[in-house]
């Protein structure tokens, strides 16, 4: 899933950004509506998080802005709690509206429900096909055919395995594992096997991530 913040307090920018990867999702950071309108016209975003009171665009015209350029759900996250200002925002174009200080769990789920709802993901559960590990070649199998994995990728997806259906933290991962590409290493891997399973940051119907802990293989 990727995200585009709009958001002018540093501090607050910063907490969201990090949530929001913690999550194992992608995040994108500006500081100004006219900023964001021209990256959503260049990149794809699933959820736009716009604070009402921004340098250059004021209120509810930040978010008439952000919806004519295009339709990604919006989600305001404001310190205004008054009925009457989130009542305007919905009439503006805001999908969803969340109170500063806000719940990272919170936050998530609405992004997810979002998310799906504009993705037509269906509510019921698709059916799983089989992950499965033969020890003797050291190959995994996905639906009876075997999944072509970089080393890495592999021992990724072999410590999950392990614990499947259970928490890895990623502490876990950076002690049995090396990644050479840093500390969100992790996650380009995590993102590389979702796709080879047929997942991505929305659909986590395999590698689950779970927040501000680490993720799970639900088979």
């Amino acid at each position: 899933m990727k995200v585009l913040v709009v958001e002018d307090e540093i501090e607050s920018a910063r907490l969201t950004v990090e949530i929001i990867e913690d999550s194992g999702f992608e995040a994108t950071w500006c500081e100004l509506v006219v900023d964001a309108v021209a990256k959503i016209k260049l990149e794809r975003f699933d959820i736009v998080l716009l604070d009402l009171n921004l340098p250059d665009f004021h209120g509810f015209e930040a978010i008439r802005s952000i919806r004519e350029s295009g339709n990604t759900p919006v989600i305001v996250i404001s310190a205004y709690s008054d009925m009457a200002t989130k009542l305007q925002a919905f009439h503006f174009g805001a999908n969803d509206y969340l109170t500063k200080p806000y719940n990272a769990k919170e936050l998530i789920a609405r992004m997810w429900s979002l998310a799906r709802l504009k993705s037509g993901l269906p509510i019921e559960k698709e059916p799983k096909k089989a992950i499965e590990y033969d020890e003797k070649k050291q190959q995994f199998f996905f639906n009876n055919g075997a999944l072509l994995l970089t080393s890495l990728e592999h021992d990724v997806l072999f410590l999950l395995y392990k614990s499947k259906n259970s928490v890895v933290p990623r502490a876990s991962f950076e002690e049995i594992v090396y990644l050479p590409t840093g500390g969100r290493g992790l996650d380009y891997h995590i993102k590389n096997l979702r796709k080879k399973l047929g997942d991505d940051g929305i659909k986590q119907r395999y590698i689950k991530s779970v927040y501000a802990s680490g993720y799970i293989l639900s088979i």
